[in-house]
């Protein structure tokens, strides 16, 4: 199964490649407020105190040699939006009735959505030039095998695709339409 591509956010904004040095710029230069991570959740969360209190001090620490390359990576995930699309653990498992409760999924694409109008209006503000810069869809899919996680996915396909938020999933069962989706998982497989 895959949706539509959405937007996803990819880069931060500050960065730090020594924890110790960090620490020690930290404690040397007093803030208001310390964000720490330089990944996509502190840089939102940064852009929105400068919006409501331009007066605050803010500091923003990285531990990693980059900023935004652990959890807001595209390659770790998090740096899908997570907008609720394909993951499965969104969804848990089926209902008596054999149905899939997707309530999660619909409640992190409104999340998501939200996002995206912040995501908008920092565009439109001219905090960033462009969305391009840091907004990049990327289709979403999950693989499953075997009988009970394919009647699994198919009754989770039913109830999402039913929905105007996910109207664009598609369902593949056929090996050759799944290897176009994705020829390396398909590879040495039936």
């Amino acid at each position: 199964m895959r949706d539509n591509p959405a937007p996803s956010a990819a880069r931060s904004v500050a960065c730090r490649s020594n924890p110790a040095a960090s620490m020690n710029d930290v404690k040397e230069h007093a803030s208001d407020l310390l964000l720490v991570g330089g990944g996509i959740m502190s840089a939102t969360l940064g852009v929105l105190l400068r919006r409501m209190a331009p007066g605050l001090s803010l500091r923003m620490v990285e531990c990693g040699a980059e900023a935004g390359r652990e959890a807001s990576d595209g390659w770790h995930n998090a740096g899908t939006g997570h907008a609720g699309l394909c993951e499965i653990s969104y969804t848990p498992d089926r209902a008596p009735d054999g149905s899939v409760p997707v309530q999660r999924a619909l409640a992190i694409f409104e999340q998501f959505e939200r996002s995206r109008e912040f995501w908008s209006h920092i565009v439109e503000s001219g905090i960033v030039p462009s969305a391009s810069d840091f907004i990049h869809a990327v289709p979403h899919l999950c693989f499953v095998e075997g009988d009970r996680d394919v009647a699994f996915l198919r009754a989770r396909h039913a109830a999402m695709s039913g929905h105007p938020f996910f109207q664009g999933m598609q369902l593949a069962t056929d090996a050759a339409e799944i290897g176009a989706w994705v020829p390396l998982v398909m590879e040495g497989r039936r």
